[in-house]
């Protein structure tokens, strides 16, 4: 994916700039908001352009789930319970399954397996995650994902990066319902795969 991001003429998409700014941060200047723009709109030109790239997302309401991850903070073993203890590694594993589905679905060949699965190492919850992946596809049989989920740092990884961007643009959706983004579009017709807990 890295590659046909770059020949696409993307090499840094790092997303942390764009929103993940401290409350004594400026806002985005109208500068880099047409920088987010534009590298959105490659971003989905470029999953439109190459039959590799799947675009895959899950989404959940945080605030609709609340009293659900609340009750699971207070849980006895709450290691049993691993990948329930927020939306991060609820929507995060969910991924995971997509993918393995996928690749069962189109049959993908033994020696381009074990899929490697790469999440961003900030996350505060990432134990969370690794911990309840671990459990579930070190013991899981005919799966397609590797045993053990690597955390690499989204700076320097630019399909991290890209899932940053596209991230960011579905949860704008699904939070200003009525606008209509150009890139927003373009990456629907790509069809992703994608599961919403409701």
């Amino acid at each position: 994916m890295g590659a046909s991001l770059e020949s696409a003429g993307l090499t840094k998409l790092h997303m942390r700039k764009f929103y993940c700014r401290g409350k004594d941060q400026p806002p985005l200047t109208d500068e880099e908001k047409k920088e987010r723009d534009a590298a959105l709109l490659t971003l989905a030109m470029t999953a439109k352009e190459f039959a590799a790239i799947q675009p895959i997302y899950s989404a959940v309401s945080a605030k609709g789930f609340k009293f659900f991850f609340d009750r699971m903070k207070s849980v006895t073993n709450r290691s049993d319970w691993a990948l329930f203890q927020g939306p991060y590694e609820l929507c995060a594993f969910d991924c995971c399954s997509l993918v393995d589905a996928w690749a069962i679905r189109i049959r993908l060949k033994p020696e381009n397996t074990p899929i490697r699965i790469v999440f961003g190492r900030g996350n505060r919850n990432r134990h969370w995650l690794e911990l309840g992946y671990k459990a579930e596809y070190s013991k899981k049989p005919d799966t397609h994902l590797s045993p053990e989920p690597l955390f690499e740092d989204d700076t320097n990884l630019l399909p991290l990066q890209a899932a940053d961007l596209y991230a960011w643009e579905i949860a704008r959706s699904y939070a200003n319902r009525n606008e209509k983004r150009e890139s927003l579009k373009i990456l629907m017709e790509v069809k992703p795969l994608h599961h919403i807990w409701r």
